[in-house]
């Protein structure tokens, strides 16, 4: 398997083939609630200075799963629309704004957001 497609195809039919855990996902404050807990899960691995490449691979699964299962229980097509976001990005934050050591990203993140007008 290597397309998202692919990727979303396989867990979108996991979870109907499991006909009451997809009439749970059906749910979007269930999906949107598991999606914070996966996401704690990985700032737990940080937190405990974990490192361990398996670790991260199972948790960052997680998120990606629950993430297509809300993207297909709202109509978004999750591939298109992390292209579109990476080139809104790319307008909204030009390389020479963020030039420098990564300890100056955060106050060149804030004077972009400045600049563009956005709080």
């Amino acid at each position: 398997m290597r397309s998202f497609d692919e990727l979303r195809d396989q867990v979108v039919q996991f979870h109907k083939d499991r006909p009451s855990m997809d009439e749970y996902n059906k749910r979007p404050a269930v999906i949107e609630m598991a999606l914070v807990l996966e996401s704690a899960e990985v700032l737990e691995l940080a937190k405990f200075g974990l490192d361990e490449t398996e670790k991260y691979a199972s948790e960052l699964s997680d998120v990606l799963i629950y993430l297509i299962i809300l993207a297909d229980n709202k109509g978004v097509d999750l591939f298109q629309a992390t292209i579109d976001k990476v080139e809104l990005n790319k307008v909204r934050m030009e390389i020479k704004n963020f030039q420098g050591g990564g300890d100056n990203f955060s106050t060149q993140y804030w004077e972009n957001k400045k600049r563009n007008g956005e709080r």
